[in-house]
């Protein structure tokens, strides 16, 4: 019971923080994303340069209880992070973020409609973003 309070405990916390941090990115105020991933997982460079299997195999390290629940977490770190780039990790964090979501909704006793749409909407901005690709590139 302990370890679970503390699972949700961590959940809310981690969601609490990100949704500040996108608030205060949307007013302007700069903020480092590397301090999620530090906090609560690895330095970001882990997950640009691991492929997707890496990143799930990472986290095994972590209790079965608390597995499913850091795997939301770190789909949604790497979709925010995926978000903000511009760069070439765009689409990369974008397809991992995208890769745990599934897995998590393969895994997951719970139907979730909002995971349902989560996934959907990753597909879009990865598609969207590969067309972009895809013109810039033919001209």
């Amino acid at each position: 019971m302990l370890e679970r309070d503390y699972i949700l405990r961590l959940l809310s916390k981690f969601f609490e923080e990100l949704s500040l941090y996108l608030n205060r990115k949307h007013k302007g105020i700069e903020d480092q994303i590397e301090t999620f991933y530090t906090s609560y997982f690895r330095p970001s460079e882990f997950y640009i340069t691991s492929n997707k299997e890496d990143v799930l195999k990472s986290l095994s390290e972590y209790d079965k209880d608390e597995e499913e629940y850091r795997m939301e977490m770190l789909a949604e770190l790497l979709c925010q992070d995926g978000l903000e780039r511009e760069d070439g990790n765009k689409i990369n964090l974008l397809q991992k973020s995208l890769f745990l979501y599934e897995r998590l909704d393969e895994l997951s006793t719970t139907y979730s409609f909002e995971r349902k749409r989560k996934i959907q909407e990753i597909l879009g901005i990865i598609e969207y973003c590969m067309q972009k690709e895809k013109e810039s590139s033919d001209k």
